[in-house]
């Protein structure tokens, strides 16, 4: 057993997931059926709300009881919501004229919302664009961040992206992270080695350099997905020197660090740090730029309040985009171009994929 906040969880490998969740949706649709009969039995409205309020607490039960982690949580939430959910509203609208009207807008709601969420936004990519202006840049430099490829199979969704990286020429490109969310074994040998042929495909290069560091996804051989390519891959933290420009690549535990001290660079090069998780950010580093990922976005927003979860300490406002933390130094946090898999629903909402791309001016 595994404690939880209810105090129970059962232990889960990942690949016995699916047979839970099996499990735990024939239990919710036994619970449907009798909630459907109580609507079409024409139960009193203090009766259904009840009987509403038990299917959510059983509901809430089951999904910690039968998910190994919290991830796993929010995938069987999704199904209440996008598919029980959906049942009982439907019914509703059906039986009860007194609340066919909201019945079916909430329904509509849930089809349009889950359609979006899961077979729109997860491949609408979008380019985000950025220019910063500083009087340490001799010429114009383009930088492509490609932040949280995350993937678990090279589709012509990937190939896509590359594709799109490299139509824009890029001066640089900074990879912070996650490139592929595969547990340890053939599998995970089998979609690096497709990440590195793609990549290869693809001539993946950029005349001031490729520059990538470890995600929370990444396990000790993720540097194989860039074997034989000009990549250099930050297995440590350390500050390169290079001509008109300074970079520091961060290893993941430094990337976590809010309180983190980093060597001010020598000179007066433009100084980008590059790390997965942002909360360096928060430490304040003597730098121009700072390039990060990990957060999604949220992967799910509301809108016009923003990111539900962000999985890091930084403000929720910063989690995503440009932020300017002080007159000279700049955060960006990209969206990514994947998204959370293993356990967790697939799915993205109001917060689509993005590629960044960001323009250095001379002052």
């Amino acid at each position: 057993m595994n404690l939880n906040p209810l105090g129970f969880r059962l232990m889960l490998t990942p690949c016995s997931m699916e047979v839970w969740e099996i499990w735990f949706n024939f239990i919710l649709l036994l619970f449907d059926s009798w909630l459907v009969f109580q609507i079409f039995s024409n139960k009193s409205l203090p009766n259904l709300l009840a009987q509403t309020f038990v299917f959510g607490i059983l509901s809430i039960i089951l999904a910690f009881y039968f998910s190994p982690n919290n991830f796993g949580v929010l995938r069987l939430a999704a199904w209440v919501v996008f598919v029980h959910g959906l049942l009982v509203f439907f019914a509703l609208a059906v039986f009860r004229k007194q609340f066919r009207t909201v019945s079916l807008f909430i329904s509509v709601t849930i089809i349009i919302v889950g359609i979006d969420a899961f077979l729109i936004e997860p491949h609408w990519l979008e380019i985000s664009r950025y220019e910063i202006k500083s009087n340490k840049i001799k010429k114009s430099l383009k930088i492509v961040v490609l932040a949280d490829l995350q993937t678990d199979e090279i589709t012509d969704y990937e190939r896509m992206v590359i594709g799109k990286v490299m139509a824009e020429n890029p001066d640089m490109i900074l990879m912070p992270g996650d490139f592929v969310h595969v547990e340890w074994g053939e599998k995970r040998t089998k979609v690096l080695g497709e990440l590195n042929q793609l990549l290869k495909e693809n001539s993946f290069h950029a005349p001031l350099g490729i520059y990538a560091v470890g995600g929370n996804t990444d396990e000790c051989d993720w540097t194989s997905a860039f074997d034989d390519l000009p990549v250099t891959c930050f297995g440590d933290s350390y500050t390169l020197e290079k001509e008109g420009f300074t970079i520091t690549g961060l290893h993941l535990w430094d990337s976590y660090d809010s309180n983190l001290h980093s060597p001010s660079p020598q000179g007066a090069a433009f100084h980008i740090v590059l790390g997965h998780v942002p909360d360096f950010a928060l430490s304040n580093p003597d730098a121009d730029l700072l390039v990060a990922g990990h957060t999604h976005g949220g992967q799910v927003q509301i809108p016009f309040f923003g990111p539900i979860l962000t999985l890091c300490e930084i403000p929720r406002n910063w989690a995503e985009g440009m932020t300017e933390i002080d007159k000279d130094t700049k955060l960006l946090v990209s969206r990514g171009i994947g998204m959370e898999r293993g356990n967790a629903p697939r799915l993205r909402f109001w917060c689509r994929p993005e590629l960044v791309v960001i323009t250095l001016i001379p002052a």
